[in-house]
């Protein structure tokens, strides 16, 4: 095994030295729940809206204009979207053995 010289890197090298705080038990709690409880309400905020648009663009009676509802589809092809790209991330990177989150999984 060689032994590599810290104040004499190699050619074309260099050397990067991180010092983090580990993270404690009641640390991860307080993380985590704030994690699921900005994603609860993005989930509801988005499903309402989601919802609002989905009755937009099935209303029958005509009390709905026609650019509110282009403005309906536009929003859930955003959604769509964007649930897909996460989706294909998430799936890409489980196949590569890393978590999205960047955290090891």
């Amino acid at each position: 095994m060689s032994n590599i010289d810290l104040n004499n890197p190699p050619s074309g090298h260099s050397f990067k030295v991180n010092v983090e705080k580990n993270e404690t038990e009641a640390e991860r709690a307080v993380r985590l729940t704030k994690d699921l409880l900005l994603f609860l309400f993005a989930s509801v905020f988005i499903g309402v809206i989601g919802w609002r648009c989905l009755t937009a663009l099935l209303d029958t009676t005509g009390s709905v204009l026609a650019d509110d509802k282009t403005w309906a589809m536009s929003f859930l092809t955003e959604v769509g979207g964007a649930l897909v790209g996460y989706l294909v991330r998430k799936q890409r990177h489980a196949l590569l053995g890393r978590s999205v989150t960047g955290l090891k999984a």
